[in-house]
């Protein structure tokens, strides 16, 4: 869900994803997007981790509720961020959710109640939530179903609709002033 660039922390979710299948071998882990020149590199990274076989790279997909649907949870690594739709694409999915506090992210998710902040470029912090959303089922969709209830409540189309007729009949009355 993303465009394979240095800048989304894919490096970081790789050294994370090591540490996870470490500890839970198990686990997979799917990288969506469209590549801009990191993916021979993030399947070199991952080789050199001997993880290659537990990274699918799904390339650019149009599908992303069906996805979303098969996955336990969504992960952003970046390092620098705008406003994430895709975050809010795994919150409306009941999906937990692991980011870093890249800018944008604190407003989508709310720290220990609709997923995890955790710092940029550490993928020891990141490894640990999500480890710890993998082992707790019952987190995983408390967390999920919190962040459908905000992305409902606070970033609907009837909400952002609402929000912007108050925005300008404040600009209105201020005007008239």
């Amino acid at each position: 869900m993303a465009i394979l660039r240095k800048h989304k922390g894919l490096d970081v979710f790789l050294d994370s994803a090591k540490i996870v299948s470490d500890e839970i071998p198990e686990t997979h882990f799917l990288i969506v997007g469209r590549d801009d020149g990191m993916l021979e590199k993030l399947k070199g990274q991952a080789r050199n981790l001997k993880i290659e076989s537990k990274i699918h790279f799904a390339g650019f997909r149009e599908d992303i509720p069906e996805i979303l649907s098969s996955v336990d949870l969504l992960v952003s690594s970046s390092y620098e961020e705008g406003f994430s739709n895709s975050l809010l694409e795994g919150m409306a999915a009941k999906r937990a959710i692991v980011a870093t506090n890249a800018a944008g992210s604190a407003e989508a998710i709310q720290d220990g109640e609709t997923g995890f902040i955790v710092p940029i470029k550490n993928p020891s912090a990141l490894a640990e939530k999500i480890i710890l959303l993998l082992k707790d089922s019952a987190l995983r969709e408390k967390m999920g179903l919190a962040g459908y209830q905000r992305v409902k409540n606070l970033f609907s189309i009837d909400k952002m609709i609402s929000s912007y007729i108050s925005l300008y009949e404040s600009l209105f009355n201020d005007s008239e002033k």
